[in-house]
């Protein structure tokens, strides 16, 4: 069923051993927990028209959902909060339209559990930092915004559009005066063939400039988001200057098409994929190129979830076959299964410590 996607509720389950005695205490490692229809503990209509991405943080307790909305929204099973609370960021004016009505949605959202920051990404190159202020009462407060841009490498020539001609970096909003720092003017005024020409290099720099994804790596101690070609940019947001751009510390491209999902299996391996229908396994201690590149799939990627008790890693795509994949903390092992029993396309995967589910498009 795809019930988190077609209609905008979520529903929180509690898990019980079922039996042929009825449902028990779960006790001891040999007992698996189930999930009945009758231990719903809560359940919340959203303010979106559809549930595109859910997170559970879990240092905080807490789940944030992204729902094509300009804010982020949090809920808790453990908090006695009538509706979610929302999270919206605050922008310049020229961000919003002649009714205030802000004209951006929020893409993404990532939280650093160190640093006690949440991180969205917006659909107008906005990433906005939050630091938490109170849990209980799931307050944030805005601390600083960056944007991406990108410029055309030296040499390269400006008819042509390709995503090798730029460099991606992020500029800081000066919290003084609400403008990011610029390059400075040329001095001269453009000719209309040039203000045409001009105004085609903004729309190109803004395409290679634009992200879709964020996540925080724990153990590279980076921000990491992926871009419309594939490519994979790491970040280092700790120490900045607004007079300067920022640019990534490290941009991966094993990829033809958009990155779906990243995920870090231990303290040095992580696994990324795309709709390229491929699935790479990255070691950061060596990110010159992937370690393997699991090209099996027959659809693009969509989800992945790692069972480490198991050394497992599980990959599903828009095809019927689940795939498992033997990766311990030192080296890809090989194909551990080819799981076929759905009928229809999968949508994603979500993994406990011994057991793992998997959702797919059917009604």
């Amino acid at each position: 069923m795809n019930h988190f996607i077609e209609s905008p509720e979520i529903v929180m389950f509690e898990g019980s051993e079922v039996s042929s005695a009825g449902p028990k205490s779960v006790s001891g490692t040999e007992n698996l927990a189930q999930v009945r229809r009758s231990n719903v503990v809560d359940c919340a209509k959203h303010m979106g028209s559809v549930i595109h991405k859910i997170n559970w943080m879990a240092s905080l307790e807490m789940l944030t959902s992204v729902e094509g909305t300009e804010s982020v929204y949090f809920w808790s099973p453990f908090m006695a909060w009538e509706t979610a609370r929302v999270v919206t960021p605050q922008l310049p004016p020229d961000f919003y339209d002649e009714r205030q009505k802000p004209l951006w949605t929020v893409h993404a959202v990532a939280w650093d559990n160190d640093s006690q920051d949440l991180v969205a990404l917006l659909s107008n190159r906005f990433l906005i930092f939050w630091r938490l202020r109170n849990r209980d009462k799931g307050q944030f407060q805005q601390k600083k915004e960056f944007r991406f841009h990108a410029t055309r490498r030296e040499g390269r020539n400006s008819s042509e559009h390709e995503i090798s001609q730029w460099k991606v970096h992020l500029r800081t909003l000066d919290p003084k005066n609400g403008e990011f720092a610029q390059d400075p003017p040329s001095g001269k005024e453009p000719s209309e063939a040039g203000a045409r020409r001009d105004k085609r290099e903004e729309r190109f720099a803004a395409e290679a400039a634009q992200q879709l994804d964020i996540w925080w790596s724990a153990s590279m101690k980076c921000w990491v988001t992926a871009d419309y070609n594939g490519r994979l940019l790491l970040w280092d947001l700790r120490e900045h200057s607004i007079a300067t751009s920022i640019a990534p510390t490290k941009v991966l491209q094993a990829h033809s098409k958009a990155i779906t999902t990243f995920l870090e299996l231990s303290t040095f391996k992580f696994t990324t994929g795309s709709l390229d229908r491929s699935v790479c396994l990255w070691d950061h201690r060596n990110l010159s190129g992937p370690e393997v590149k699991l090209e099996e799939h027959t659809g693009s990627i969509r989800s992945q979830a790692y069972l480490p008790l198991f050394s497992s890693l599980v990959t599903v795509g828009c095809e019927k076959r689940v795939f498992v994949w033997s990766i311990d903390s030192t080296a890809y092992r090989g194909v551990r299964a080819k799981l076929s029993a759905h009928q229809s396309n999968l949508l994603g995967v979500s993994a406990g410590q011994r057991v793992f589910v998997t959702l797919d498009e059917a009604l």
